[in-house]
Parts: structure tokens; sequence; C-alpha cells
């Protein structure tokens, strides 16, 4: 059984889309707080810019579960602390 991921990549939405979309005022608050609690430190900043490949992930995710307001704003830091 295959699975087109590119097709499921090209029509997600990106961080700040599938939240304005989906959470409320206050789960975008929630977002928001973990996403600045988040610190890389300076050997995993270097490590995820010494990375040569794109890389893209796709997070199937709740604006709602407590679990992805815990884990997907870290994806997002990780992000920025490549570009």
């Amino acid at each position: 059984m295959s699975f087109d991921f590119r097709a499921v990549f090209q029509r997600a939405l990106p961080y700040p889309d599938f939240l304005a979309k989906y959470a409320t005022p206050e789960q975008r608050d929630r977002w928001q707080r973990v996403y600045e609690a988040v610190q890389l430190a300076p050997a995993q900043q270097n490590l995820l810019g010494s990375l040569q490949r794109k890389m893209n992930v796709l997070c199937m995710a709740g604006p709602w579960c407590g679990d992805c307001v815990n884990a997907c704003p870290m994806f997002i830091e990780h992000v920025d602390a490549v570009t």
C-alpha cells in the first residue's frame, strides 16, 4: 500500500495559517507561549545549521491537543534556527 505524502504535503497549511484557520484565540496564545519558551542550545543550533538538504516536515495536529501544543511549536523553533 503506497501513500502519496507529496500530495498531502502540498495541501498542508503553513504553521501560522493552520493556527489562524483552526485555533481559537486562546489556543493560539497557548501555542505562542510554548513557542516562546523553546530555547535551543548553541550546539543544537549548530547541528541544525549544518544540515545540507531541505527536509519537509508534515505534522498532523489539532490546535486543541495538549500533546500537539507541547511538541509542534518546537518544529517552528527548529526551522527558525536554520533560516
